[in-house]
């Protein structure tokens, strides 16, 4: 779970680790490529959480997972987002 730090920087990161991990220069430096990717590996066993979600997250909502991605509002925070969510 990655929480209060955006996300917009999952899918060029994933991307990378993805390339890294099917690059054959790294696979000749291990025993045995991996079977997963590290996309994969985020889709079943991760999440993020964006209290404030921006623009660029919302934008990106299908690259990151939109089954990823929880969201909060910090209901009873000052820096949160009510009431402007739950007013529409």
């Amino acid at each position: 779970m990655f929480t209060e730090q955006g996300s917009d920087w999952l899918p060029a990161t994933l991307a990378s680790m993805d390339d890294v991990a099917t690059n054959s220069a790294w696979r000749t430096t291990h025993q045995q490529p991996m079977r997963t990717l590290p996309s994969e590996y985020f889709r079943r066993q991760c999440f993020v959480a964006d209290s404030l979600m921006g623009r660029s997250e919302v934008e990106l909502r299908h690259s990151i997972g939109v089954d990823q991605i929880l969201f909060g509002t910090d209901f009873g925070h000052m820096e949160g987002m009510w009431p402007e969510v739950a007013n529409g």
